[in-house]
């Protein structure tokens, strides 16, 4: 009888995905073996010049960010540059030479044709390949970078009769190509492997044939592919680039099982899958990558978190859009290192929170567009680091925010499109250390905004389709530094 009792638990656990309470016993046991997280460090990037590199509410204060350089590893790991903060059409790459400080601006010059140029720290390090000629310009040693496409080499080698080894001698410090193209392209790129500098390749339309014409390409490091034609088939020639560092795949016709090819990749810091509905047994292979350091994954649900609860390395979890109740981010305790989380569009309840208190790195949390209503910010309202937690379009009342009042370092507060009203702006009077804070589209009207006059660091103040008056507040006299809507 016992046996025949244990025999459907087993069944039962298999079918739902929950956990036995031996099995929960032996989980505890394993996250309960801590590791010290990871000393921070921190890179400082500093946009100089704004000219037509800047959006129209640019302000000096917003050229100077700090980057996360943790997990950045000097000579492998890139950073991307925007001309501007809602430009994101083609970003510039440049390798990290181990800079503490990075000053860059974009030029635009005649060279003799319209040429996009990077500066870094007063060099021209990266150049756009975006012409049938080669850019003439001073100091081609300096360049480290070029950003092309298919289209553009396939036209440099046919009318200007140049080689692709040829067209890269120019720049005898070159480090990394970044090109784009398709799947029709891959007669030109394979002419691409063998070179002295990596490769950022993004493909489209992409699929078996073309993925073994590209086996020679070991120098790629980073890989975007965005095809429907990309299968199992495709996946097995990935095992090609055993040192590619990070990995963008968008396709529905990888199946779950196709997805144990991702063990041979070791050296993966970055893992972005979505395009298809990756199921909890999708997340059996993730879990192997010990390595990475960001992952982008959707459709899971909290049985499948089981699985990656061995990657104490993450710093950055993204897994909007699951299936997420809350009971499974307990296989997250162990995450230490773990500084940003987005649990956005996930049916997420307060209660779910409970599990995060854990997470001692965690710096920035999106909850957006999730039921919850605010009693489950307790359990995070005593981590040391959180700097920004976004509520955007969530269930939030006002006693909720009373749990924020504690945060130490809070800056970044996004409560638009949430029920909150004057009383709840009430708890956030305690909250020195804010820095922007948006409130568009709730019930806050002038009597809530008076209770922010203390708060001295606030630079932003965003008050969008709410009863705020402006015209009968003083509040800009006593926060001239603030930003105001």
């Amino acid at each position: 009888m016992i046996k025949h009792v244990f025999k459907i638990a087993l069944m039962l656990t298999a079918v739902s995905g929950m956990p036995l309470a031996s099995d929960c016993r032996k989980n505890e046991a394993i996250l309960q073996v801590q590791q010290e997280p990871r000393e921070p460090r921190w890179l400082v990037k500093i946009q100089d010049g704004f000219g037509e590199e800047a959006s129209l509410d640019f302000h000096p204060e917003d050229s100077i960010k700090l980057v996360d350089a943790t997990d950045l590893e000097p000579g492998k790991d890139v950073l991307k540059f925007y001309s501007n903060e809602v430009d994101y059409f083609y970003p510039c790459f440049y390798i990290w030479q181990d800079e503490d400080t990075i000053r860059y601006h974009f030029t635009y010059d005649q060279l003799p044709y319209f040429t996009r140029s990077l500066w870094v720290n007063g060099k021209r390090v990266g150049i756009d390949l975006n012409s049938f000629e080669l850019p003439d310009l001073p100091f081609p040693e300096d360049v480290r970078t070029v950003n092309t496409s298919a289209y553009v080499l396939e036209s440099l080698t046919e009318y200007g009769r140049k080689s692709l080894s040829e067209i890269f001698e120019r720049f005898p410090n070159l480090n990394l190509v970044m090109v784009r193209g398709r799947g029709k392209d891959v007669n030109l790129l394979k002419g691409l492997g063998g070179q002295p500098f990596f490769i950022y390749l993004e493909i489209e339309d992409v699929d078996w044939v073309h993925m073994e014409l590209l086996k020679g390409l070991n120098n790629i490091r980073w890989l975007k592919i965005h095809s429907d034609e990309f299968d199992g088939r495709c996946m097995q020639n990935l095992a090609a680039y055993p040192e590619l560092r990070e990995l963008y795949l968008y396709s529905n016709s990888v199946k779950n099982k196709d997805l144990a090819w991702l063990s041979q990749m070791q050296s993966l810091r970055k893992l972005s899958l979505s395009g298809k509905k990756n199921s909890d047994a999708a997340l059996r292979h993730v879990g192997k990558l010990s390595n990475l350091r960001t992952l982008w994954i959707g459709d899971c649900t909290d049985a499948g978190l089981i699985h990656l609860r061995g990657l104490t390395n993450l710093a950055d979890l993204d897994l909007a859009y699951c299936r997420i109740h809350g009971w499974g981010l307990r296989y997250l305790n162990n995450f230490v290192n773990l500084r940003e989380l987005d649990l956005s569009n996930n049916p997420l309840y307060d209660a779910g929170l409970r599990h995060l208190g854990a997470l001692v790195s965690l710096r920035k949390l999106a909850l957006r567009s999730t039921p919850i209503k605010g009693e489950g910010l307790k359990y995070i309202k005593e981590l040391p680091h959180l700097e920004d937690i976004d509520l955007k379009e969530t269930h939030l009342e006002d006693i909720g925010l009373k749990h924020l009042a504690g945060l130490p370092n809070i800056k970044v507060l996004d409560l638009e499109y949430t029920d909150i009203s004057d009383e709840g702006l009430r708890y956030l009077a305690e909250v020195e250390t804010l820095e922007r804070l948006y409130l568009n589209n709730t019930n806050v009207g002038n009597k809530g905004v008076t209770y922010l006059e203390g708060l001295t660091s606030l630079k932003v103040l965003e008050t969008f389709n709410t009863n705020v008056d402006w015209r009968t507040l003083r509040i800009h006299e006593k926060l001239p530094q603030c930003r105001m809507w």
